[in-house]
């Protein structure tokens, strides 16, 4: 679902393209907008697979949206470690600076105890907000 939701924010057509993740059926109705996400460097999946029907995390959602940023040379405040999540250390080394970027762009927050939750599931109703302050700050 996020993947079509960065396709059609992109304005993509989007074709019947093949998708090379292993785990995306050609005739799923996401097939497409996973397809021009690989194509276009946003998702790279893990060992040929997209893992399609996991829920999202948090800190994957950002990765995700950092690199559409990148694609569409979107500028997004640099990196700092400003605020310190109270689980730093559990956030994956390839997400931490996506992380951080939407940290600065106030984009994202942590959790009311002080923790990112790298982990956990983001919600449709995080996933809203934080594209729609995307949008209004970020867009062309």
């Amino acid at each position: 679902e996020y993947l079509t939701l960065l396709a059609r924010m992109s304005g993509a057509k989007l074709e019947d393209s093949t998708s090379k993740f292993e785990d995306v059926p050609q005739n799923a109705w996401f097939a497409p907008a996973a397809a021009w996400a690989e194509q276009q460097g946003i998702a790279q999946g893990a060992d040929g697979l997209l893992l399609p029907d996991a829920a999202i995390t948090r800190q994957d959602l950002a990765v995700l949206l950092v690199r559409y940023a990148q694609l569409f040379q979107i500028e997004l405040p640099a990196a700092s470690q400003s605020t310190a999540f109270t689980d730093d250390a559990q956030i994956a080394g390839y997400a931490k600076e996506a992380v951080f970027i939407l940290e600065q762009a106030g984009l994202f927050s942590g959790r009311d105890d002080g923790r990112f939750a790298p982990n956990e599931t983001a919600t449709r109703a995080e996933t809203a907000k934080i594209l729609a302050i995307f949008l209004q700050k970020y867009s062309k």
